[in-house]
């Protein structure tokens, strides 16, 4: 069967790392939404905890989705590991810092782009082994399944920022603007720094301000 070619592998290895990074950004939006949402002391049986919950839950699928991905990837090639519990620290405020660390590996120090964008391509992954682990049909269907998830995260996204009454700008606003206060508060220098203005400009942004259209 036919084998990848190199384009397509970084194409997959960019994707990939891009919807960690969204996730991340959503996992970001919902913690402080539940947040606010806790402290209007609303009761339960409002609609905009209903749609906080099916936003959670997604965040929650996708988030193990990508980790069943990311274990092919390490076992048949090679690709450098997660940990392997990093699908628990979603939803839970005290963990979000084990999360960025992994974000933090997949940005670029030096520009707003995920490793590997740029006309010195930096790839993390081993291409030559992934070349040979997988054939160009199975890097297609992970390249449409992201995509794939990425659409729905986008719309599910929307529904729930209208269901609660939050502007998309207003969203982007709360990852900011909380990403002020911890780095404000924060004792172990450089784990924030920048990275969530870098998470709202390729995560946040690109899903809540593209495609709107289609979210409706």
């Amino acid at each position: 069967m036919a084998k990848p070619t190199t384009a397509q592998v970084r194409a997959l290895e960019i994707a990939h790392k891009e919807q960690y990074i969204r996730l991340v950004a959503s996992n970001r939006l919902w913690i402080q939404l539940f947040t606010k949402l806790y402290n209007s002391k609303l009761p339960k049986t409002d609609k905009k905890w209903a749609a906080l919950y099916d936003f959670g839950r997604l965040i929650a699928k996708q988030a193990g989705s990508w980790y069943v991905r990311q274990k092919s990837f390490e076992s048949k090639a090679g690709v450098p590991a997660v940990r392997a519990d990093i699908v628990k620290y979603f939803l839970i405020p005290k963990e979000e810092k084990k999360l960025i660390t992994v974000a933090n590996s997949y940005l670029d120090p030096n520009k707003e782009t995920i490793k590997g964008i740029g006309i010195i391509p930096l790839i993390v992954w081993g291409v030559v082994a992934l070349v040979v682990a997988f054939t160009a049909i199975q890097i297609t269907d992970e390249l449409n399944t992201t995509a794939e998830e990425k659409q729905e995260l986008m719309v599910q996204t929307q529904k729930t920022l209208k269901e609660l009454n939050v502007t998309g700008t207003e969203a982007a606003n709360i990852i900011t603007n909380t990403q002020a206060e911890a780095s404000a508060n924060e004792t172990s220098s450089g784990l924030f720094d920048g990275i969530f203005p870098k998470l709202a400009l390729l995560g946040v942004a690109a899903y809540f301000f593209m495609n709107k259209s289609k979210a409706n």
